[in-house]
């Protein structure tokens, strides 16, 4: 008889739950954080697209700079 596989864990869920954590207890030096979805690559190598900053942080200061896109970000932590 097969078993299933273990499920992993949600990754971005968890992701979208410990960033803003994070940052709050200052565990970051820097963070940066990259929405890539709108990049692709051509067959020689050359990037199609740019990375959207959503939102950065030095220490405790966080700079949020797609409110949108971050809030699509944290909401990944409640599914």
């Amino acid at each position: 008889m097969k078993r299933p596989l273990p499920q992993p864990p949600p990754l971005h869920k968890n992701v979208s739950i410990l960033v803003p954590q994070a940052i709050k207890l200052g565990l970051y030096d820097e963070f940066t954080l990259w929405d890539t979805n709108g990049v692709s690559y051509s067959k020689d190598g050359k990037q199609i697209g740019k990375p959207k900053k959503i939102a950065s942080a030095v220490g405790k200061k966080l700079k949020i700079h797609d409110k949108v896109a971050w809030q699509k970000f944290l909401d990944k932590g409640k599914e």
